[in-house]
């Protein structure tokens, strides 16, 4: 049953102020001729030797602060691997997911990836651990779970669960944002298998979802709007222009508030708090240059000072600040080798030491703290 949540109606929209921030950090531009990081930036991780690794579609590279370093990852047929979906560092060990039905693990003395396990007749969109050295990939077509410590898999399992997006794994179940609901899923330990519990919103074509601190699950969708999943019911959030007409909720992501940070395809980024009332709305308006940059919003990220960083489609990257909600864009500017490669951001990521990495279509920039 879906019920719907109250909502609190906006009395006024937000006015952004842009202002003249003293940086004393700098746009760093990772770009020479014999190692430069090109195409959709997908994968950011950070090894225990503190070593950046960067998954892009044209394979994958090691930044050590100085200079890179490209990895070959070699397939059946004899040539290489590129489009990667997935870094994950897990127990101090450094694992890698290809869109091409490949896991990798890198052999620290050998300088080398090593298969694990592949499938090239599948997808892989996700992956995440389960539990101990257990692996589950999310594939095109059902899952496959990976023992990493033994190179030990099974077969594929429930191929009618499609285009598995994300995975989560929460509470001993692995939740799916699929094309098909939200479907939930115990791991049977003594059979080796998943085996399924619930689906949440069957027949509906799921693009992200995500846990607050309350352990409650916001679900976004192509077309049904957004949702919550709490009390063993799912209910809608009732935001008021979901009502009128089928928006896609992109991106869902939480502040240093709890806040959810939802992105929703031209409309914008909707600020919605614990009891799910919209507290803000940040969109683009055409003849206010005090807005954000774009409507589409791709990746969402927020920094220990809870500063919202919005990767745009095609527009650059907007930082929003909880201060006076002041806001400042970061964007590509042609013939400036101080700006970002592109405005298509794919992925934001920070490092330990506060330094923002932003892949785009063209490349890859870092911002030092």
């Amino acid at each position: 049953m879906i019920n719907f949540l109250g909502l609190r109606k906006l009395t006024s929209y937000l006015f952004l102020v842009v202002a003249a921030i003293s940086w004393s950090q700098q746009i760093v531009r990772l770009d020479n001729d014999s190692s430069t990081v090109r195409g959709e930036i997908s994968a950011f991780a950070k090894d225990s030797f503190g070593f950046m690794w960067i998954g892009t579609d044209q394979g994958i590279k090691k930044y050590s602060g100085f200079s890179f370093k490209s990895y070959q990852l070699a397939n059946r047929s004899g040539g290489n691997v590129k489009d990667i979906t997935g870094i994950i560092n897990y127990k101090e060990r450094l694992y890698a997911l290809s869109k091409e039905g490949y896991l990798y693990n890198y052999n620290f003395e050998f300088d080398a990836f090593e298969e694990i396990y592949s499938n090239p007749e599948q997808g892989f969109l996700s992956f995440v651990p389960v539990e101990n050295n257990l692996f589950a990939i999310g594939l095109q077509k059902g899952f496959v779970l990976v023992d990493v410590s033994k190179d030990e898999y099974n077969t594929v399992q429930h191929e009618n669960i499609t285009y598995n997006r994300t995975l989560i794994y929460n509470n001993e179940r692995l939740y799916a944002a699929t094309s098909d609901g939200v479907v939930i899923l115990r791991y049977k330990k003594e059979d080796s298998a998943l085996e399924v519990e619930k689906t949440l919103l069957p027949e509906t074509d799921v693009l992200d979802i995500g846990f607050d601190k309350n352990n409650r699950l916001w679900i976004g969708t192509e077309s049904q709007g957004l949702f919550v999943f709490q009390d063993d019911k799912v209910e809608q959030i009732n935001i008021i222009e979901l009502t009128k007409k089928s928006y896609a909720v992109r991106k869902i992501s939480f502040d240093n508030n709890d806040n959810a940070v939802v992105s929703i395809d031209r409309l914008g980024v909707y600020i919605v708090d614990q009891s799910f009332q919209v507290q803000n709305k940040f969109s683009h308006k055409v003849d206010d240059p005090n807005s954000i940059s774009q409507n589409s919003i791709y990746s969402i990220f927020i920094d220990d000072n809870n500063t919202y960083w919005l990767g745009t489609r095609e527009r650059g990257i907007n930082l929003i600040f909880q201060e006076n909600n002041v806001f400042t864009n970061i964007q590509h500017i042609q013939n400036d080798s101080f700006s970002i490669h592109s405005n298509n951001i794919r992925s934001i990521f920070q490092t330990p030491n506060g330094d923002l990495w932003f892949g785009t279509e063209n490349g890859l920039t870092r911002k030092k703290k």
